[in-house]
């Protein structure tokens, strides 16, 4: 049971730490990471 409690625990914890990157993010108006697709502009 325990385990569980512990993997919720870290998975929310994640989900918070992205939640208030992107929040501050949006209020500094920082650029994030783009992703790579390897398609040029032509």
């Amino acid at each position: 049971m325990s385990r569980y409690v512990v993997a919720f625990l870290v998975g929310a914890r994640n989900r918070m730490a992205v939640m208030l990157d992107w929040f501050w993010a949006y209020l500094t108006y920082r650029r994030g990471i783009r992703l790579i697709t390897g398609a040029g502009h032509g």
